[in-house]
């Protein structure tokens, strides 16, 4: 495939320090942070390169005491910008500022609504907290999207949690996977749910979706959850976007394909972000993924050349290889 010109949507860990602690985070504990000055001029550097879409996200984003600031400059630039938070700092004051910059979409992470499940990887209090938040961000009149990662412990409760997010008046809503990163390596073995646990709950997203047309009901990436038979034809390919139309940036300045790989493809404080993601080798590893290389089942599939493989980042972190099979397809071949 040839280099696409510019990225549309690009995530941005802006730090990885967070107030909270979490089983599951990715975080990996870059200590290294860009400057507001530094922040700024890459905010610049993505108005330049049109992109459409760039999403702050953490570790918690709210313990920079410059976000406000970062968020109101992206926001100025006309760079449609959402804000990643477990929302646990989100008091009334905090969300008329957060009202203030322009920004688009506050995007919270809610495990579960039994108070019991969220914090079991969360920690205790933070229940009420991240609920007080989301409805002092509603008071401000702020677009709110929740987000569950899924987890063993969480996952058969997806439909509930999807019910208390409408009543509290949420019109949008996601799912996350989990992947091998982080403390999630380290709690892998009772965090992670099966693949079979993973495609059942997004057809309990997709039922849902009928129940609430008024709602916006999605996994964040569809092909995470394995293929769906419905889907499986080459004009909707479920496939991974990462170094193709988007890609990460780390706090610290390092490019990657996706918030989830780690594998560098430039840093931001030396070499200009159009030049990445033009010229990056691991940029062109995504976009001209070679299906014939695929390993495991992946390699046995017959829908391997519509969805790619699925998820490299779970591949490389499971397996440590660009081309094992995705752990998490519900495909037994």
């Amino acid at each position: 495939m040839t280099s696409p010109e510019y990225p549309i949507f690009v995530w941005w860990q802006i730090t990885h320090r967070c107030n909270l602690k979490c089983e599951h985070c990715f975080a990996y504990e870059i200590k290294d942070e860009l400057s507001t000055d530094e922040a700024r001029n890459i905010i610049d550097q993505l108005s330049e390169s049109n992109i459409m879409l760039l999403k702050i996200t953490g570790g918690e984003p709210l313990v920079r005491e410059d976000i406000f600031d970062i968020l109101k400059y992206a926001c100025d630039k006309k760079i449609t910008t959402i804000l990643s938070t477990n929302a646990t700092l989100i008091t009334n004051d905090v969300a008329k500022k957060l009202s203030q910059t322009g920004i688009d979409t506050v995007q919270v992470s809610l495990d579960s609504s039994d108070k019991l499940l969220h914090e079991k990887v969360r920690g205790i209090g933070t229940f009420d907290k991240t609920i007080r938040g989301i409805k002092n961000l509603l008071d401000e009149k702020l677009n709110v999207a929740i987000v569950t990662t899924l987890m063993s412990h969480n996952i058969d409760s997806i439909s509930e949690t999807l019910d208390f997010a409408y009543k509290l008046g949420i019109r949008k809503f996601s799912t996350r996977r989990l992947v091998m990163y982080g403390r999630a390596r380290e709690n892998w073995m009772h965090l992670s749910p099966s693949p079979q646990k993973l495609f059942h709950a997004y057809n309990i997203l997709r039922n849902k979706s009928k129940e609430y047309p008024d709602m916006t009901i999605k996994p964040e990436c569809t092909y995470m959850f394995g293929l769906d038979p419905l889907l499986l034809k080459k004009e909707f390919a479920p496939v991974c976007e990462c170094g193709k139309t988007q890609c990460g940036i780390k706090p610290d300045g390092t490019v990657t394909p996706c918030e989830y790989v780690t594998i560098p493809a430039g840093n931001l404080k030396k070499d200009k972000f159009i030049e990445i993601w033009r010229n990056a080798e691991i940029f062109k590893k995504f976009r001209n993924l070679d299906v014939s290389q695929l390993k495991g089942k992946c390699s046995r599939c017959s829908h391997k050349e519509i969805c790619k493989g699925g998820c490299r980042a779970s591949a490389l972190a499971e397996y440590g290889d660009f081309y094992a099979s995705d752990p998490f397809c519900w495909r037994s071949s």
